[in-house]
């Protein structure tokens, strides 16, 4: 019996190694699925993909639509976010809904963290109450939209910080001609 024991303990401990990173590595699995079931419950029931937020997102932005980051602005916002949105955080969507368009048939494209960031869903359902009728989701937001190889733009508080910080970076200037002839370079 006692060799049994023995064997036993060994083969365990030969055991352990080769286990212990399956138990750790679908920890985080079984997690993240929980995360993301949480955050399917609460999705906005509009959602659309990719493709669809492609065709809208033009610098300017184009007329009868209007992107909407609802992540935090210093955070997130400011550093990164799609050409031509404009940000209007969750969090504070009451202070801020002035920023939303007069006509309530105008198409709202919301977005935020991903597949388990609800913010831009909670946001959307706060935009339909006030009345919105063309309110959409883009689900997989800003990390698909990076992640596709498509271009960013950062927030000019977010320049300001590089320079104040006198960080190394490279601002290229896409204003319009007609801006940069009026308004001069970006310092």
């Amino acid at each position: 019996m006692r060799i049994q024991l023995k064997s036993l303990g060994v083969a365990l401990m030969l055991a352990l190694p080769a286990a212990l990173p399956a138990v750790i590595w679908t920890t985080p699995a079984h997690a993240q699925a929980a995360n993301l079931q949480t955050a399917q419950a609460n999705y906005y029931k509009h959602l659309i993909d990719f493709d669809f937020v492609k065709q809208w997102v033009a610098i300017p932005p184009r007329k009868g639509v209007m992107l909407i980051d609802a992540r935090p602005a210093a955070r997130k916002f400011n550093p990164g976010h799609i050409p031509g949105a404009i940000n209007i955080p969750d969090d504070r969507f009451e202070q801020m809904k002035d920023r939303l368009p007069q006509d309530k048939s105008m198409l709202l494209i919301y977005y935020c963290e991903g597949p388990e960031c609800v913010l831009s869903h909670n946001s959307a359902k706060k935009a339909e109450a006030l009345g919105y009728t063309d309110v959409k989701v883009y689900t997989n937001g800003y990390p698909e939209w990076v992640a596709r190889g498509e271009f960013a733009a950062v927030a000019g508080a977010y320049v300001r910080k590089l320079i104040d910080e006198k960080a190394s970076y490279l601002l290229v200037d896409s204003r319009p001609k007609r801006t940069l002839d009026k308004d001069g370079p970006i310092p």
